[in-house]
């Protein structure tokens, strides 16, 4: 599951989108990142047939707000990411959990909140949310290293056991981009939703894909992934505990300034 780090409209259309949630979705070109001041203030209201397609969990009145303020041309690309997939997997679809803009945060933010559980069904959806969002809070360290461990590895993702959570993604500084960026972060989140935030043994999770989710990096999207990849190029040099003295920088899919 992950939800995408959704600066950009789609940049999120994600994390850490698939909710499956997914890191960071992006889109294509009406996805760039939505910056203060852009925020609309038209009125918008969804038809029956568009509450019909929502996933479950979706408050269709505060998505109302929501998609109001976005820019007209983009309001499709956001819609599509809170509706579900025929056939009863809308759980598995990649959506948006994060704006730059702090007022599309705070209305996105409003979109998957149950107001006052009526039932035990309710209240686990509320904890599962909730959850979802702590794992996505939660910090991990980018690193560049020079070698990792393996001709066929494009990222790794350790985990330490132990009290806090510990996360490390190694990308090497030879290939770094944008597609092992968010191919690792992918596989983060996944881990965390299923081993917890903190897991019960140190993980090592060895990956062999180029790319993540094609929601969090289609179109304008990579874009926005490669600054990552510059900021973390150009991060100061820090001794990782196991690793060494590398550049690295920590990153959260939601919240805080990254």
């Amino acid at each position: 599951m992950m939800r995408v780090d959704a600066g950009a409209v789609s940049r999120a259309a994600l994390l850490l989108a698939v909710t499956v949630l997914t890191p960071s979705c992006k889109a294509g070109n009406d996805s760039a990142p939505l910056q203060s001041g852009t925020v609309s203030q038209e009125r918008f209201s969804l038809s029956p047939e568009q509450r019909a397609t929502l996933r479950d969990g979706i408050d269709p009145d505060a998505l109302e707000r929501l998609l109001a303020a976005v820019p007209p041309e983009r309001r499709d690309t956001v819609l599509r990411t809170f509706e579900g997939i025929p056939g009863g997997r809308g759980r598995g679809r990649a959506y948006i959990t994060r704006f730059d803009d702090p007022e599309l945060q705070r209305l996105l933010e409003t979109v998957t909140r149950t107001s006052v559980p009526g039932d035990p069904a309710d209240m686990r959806q509320v904890a599962e949310r909730h959850r979802a969002q702590v794992v996505r809070r939660t910090s991990v360290t980018l690193a560049l290293v020079s070698d990792l461990g393996g001709d066929r590895v494009t990222a790794r993702v350790v985990r330490r056991a132990g009290t806090s959570a510990r996360d490390l993604i190694l990308l090497n500084e030879a290939d770094a981009d944008a597609g092992r960026l968010t191919a690792a972060l992918n596989a983060l989140v996944q881990s965390r939703l299923k081993d917890g935030l903190v897991p019960g043994q140190d993980l090592d999770l060895r990956l062999s894909v180029k790319q993540g989710p094609r929601t969090w990096i289609e179109g304008s999207a990579r874009a926005w992934w490669e600054e990552k990849i510059q900021e973390l190029r150009s991060a100061p040099v820090r001794d990782i505990p196991g690793v060494g003295n590398v550049r690295a920088m920590d990153y959260r899919l939601i919240g805080g300034d990254r």
